[in-house]
């Protein structure tokens, strides 16, 4: 009788479990969504340009360094000052960015969109 018992708590789970798997799926969508989303509230502080570069102009920046090849700070250096920023800024601006990259998923996805349209 023990084996026959067994088998109708195996079959009840099994039930239970394909009735619960709708609500898990949606669930796992919802945070694979979650963590795939760019949106960010244009208020919030995160969107603070540093040194007057935005999380937009960052991108750009980024890719054109990769795009030129440039492998030293110095090459790199050199050139965001002929592109309008002061001495030293870029690696503030982009050691800024990274860090608020680092804490804020939503920014990171934007700022890889951004990146991956600026190097077409």
């Amino acid at each position: 009788m023990g084996m026959f018992k067994d088998m109708k708590n195996s079959l009840q789970q099994a039930g239970e479990a394909a009735a619960n798997a709708p609500q898990a799926a949606a669930a796992a969508n919802a945070q694979a969504a979650a963590l795939q989303s760019t949106d960010i509230d244009p208020n919030d502080p995160v969107l603070e340009p540093i040194e007057g570069v935005t999380i937009e102009r960052y991108a750009e920046l980024c890719a054109a360094v990769a795009s030129a090849g440039m492998k030293t700070e110095d090459e790199v250096e050199a050139w965001a000052v002929q592109q309008g920023l002061a001495p030293g800024a870029y690696k503030r601006v982009a050691d800024g960015w990274n860090a608020r990259m680092g804490t804020h998923r939503a920014l990171t996805n934007r700022f890889g969109a951004l990146y991956t349209a600026a190097a077409k």
